[in-house]
């Protein structure tokens, strides 16, 4: 019982405030995936390559510490640090390194060091404005194991080969900068793309679904194109027997050759220089040409050639 002058004063409850506590980037192998995982909310520069010289895997990242599986990985070095190194051997049935980012604005880059990585990648930067940039080579020499970029801000400036694996590119901006050559596997880019290398498949089919602008010659082995979206054709596109399908407005300026497949330009035609389209058949039956949508030349001098068409729709030539 408090005495008569005695007074009880409340006091607050002091709470110490808990310590900030980042999760750090995971590597572990999941059956024949080298897994590079972060759940952390931070901005990763995570920086991937492989060293022939020593065979080994060499993954860097400045912006948090790098955990490896030891259950599942043996005789790595640099566990709890920002530079994790993983002898090939360690990992020999991996067929591909799949990073996932989660949140933040992240970098994943296979590293300009890299020599040519030799199996296949798939780099997710998950949410946010993410950017991706291939800077080596790949090789993805095990059959259908292809290679799958997704992010905001997307670069490939190093050679892309796999062996019928498909290869998938997603994002708002895209740069392909140098050859993708997949076999029989199919190449699907979602976002607009600057195209600036060739893409080659035999059979293959090679698909813009938002638009893309051709910079440079591209040729396949009978790998079908379709756009559906806008184009910019600035160079030659062939095809050697595969159909072409733009299905939207289409401003042309290189020659097309299709090799007997056929062509369609389902969402308008623009001929910005002398170009001639071809679905001519060397030896079997030619391909057809399929023209609608408003058809115009650009301004100055500008004609077209159409050659050995089965089929010729929706346009009067007499009307260019």
């Amino acid at each position: 019982r408090l005495r008569p002058h005695e007074v009880r004063r409340w006091m607050a409850p002091c709470v110490e405030p808990l310590e900030m506590r980042l999760v750090p980037t995971t590597i572990s192998l999941d059956g024949t995936d080298l897994v590079i995982d972060s759940t952390a909310s931070v901005n990763n520069f995570l920086q991937v390559r492989f060293d022939n010289t020593t065979d080994q895997f060499v993954i860097d990242d400045t912006a948090e510490t790098l955990n490896v599986n030891g259950g599942t990985i043996s005789g790595f070095s640099g566990s709890g640090t920002n530079s994790v190194v993983i002898p090939r051997s360690s990992v020999i049935n991996a067929q591909r390194v799949l990073v996932r980012m989660f949140d933040g604005n992240d970098r994943i880059e296979l590293s300009p060091a890299s020599d040519t990585f030799p199996i296949g990648i798939t780099f997710d930067g998950g949410t946010d404005q993410d950017m991706i940039r291939i800077n080596a080579a790949v090789v993805s020499v095990v059959t259908g194991v292809g290679v799958g970029l997704i992010g905001e801000d997307i670069s490939v400036q190093g050679e892309i080969t796999t062996t019928g694996g498909d290869v998938l590119v997603q994002g708002n901006n895209v740069l392909l900068g140098s050859a993708i050559n997949t076999g029989f596997g199919n190449v699907n880019v979602i976002g607009f793309a600057n195209v600036q290398g060739n893409i080659d498949t035999d059979g293959g089919l090679i698909t813009f679904n938002s638009g893309v602008v051709i910079q440079s010659p591209l040729a396949t082995d009978g790998g079908p194109l379709t756009v559906n979206g806008n184009a910019m054709i600035r160079a030659t596109v062939s095809t050697s027997s595969g159909n072409i399908e733009l299905n939207g407005f289409t401003s042309l300026s290189g020659n097309v050759t299709t090799g007997g497949g056929n062509f369609s330009a389902n969402g308008g035609l623009e001929v910005g220089a002398d170009v001639t389209i071809s679905t001519d058949h060397p030896t079997g039956s030619d391909g057809s040409i399929t023209l609608s949508g408003p058809l115009d030349s650009a301004p100055g001098p500008s004609t077209y050639t159409l050659i050995n068409t089965a089929k010729l729709n929706d346009v009067d030539p007499q009307a260019w």
